[in-house]
């Protein structure tokens, strides 16, 4: 599973204001605390699916967010015959 870009900007910020944990210790806080949105865990930069129609297709992995559409975990730059695009 990718991680949630919301709940890792989040942990940035708390870890430049409380050095006391690293920035992954604050993510792990951070995911158990909030229950992001599809939206919020594809990131500022997310690409809307094809499939669902949400902008949830994370930024980085580039995998839909969205655990009731059919493209849930899939890489959308990969073909129906397992080819990669671009």
């Amino acid at each position: 599973m990718p991680s949630c870009e919301r709940c890792w900007g989040l942990a940035y910020g708390r870890a430049m204001c409380d050095g006391s944990k690293m920035q992954s210790e604050h993510y792990q806080d951070l995911i158990k605390e909030n229950d992001c949105t599809p939206e919020q865990q594809a990131g500022e930069y997310a690409e809307t699916c094809k499939s669902c129609g949400k902008k949830c297709v994370h930024e980085i992995v580039h995998e839909c967010m969205n655990k009731d559409c059919e493209a849930f975990g899939r890489d959308i730059r990969v073909t129906e015959s397992g080819q990669r695009k671009g």
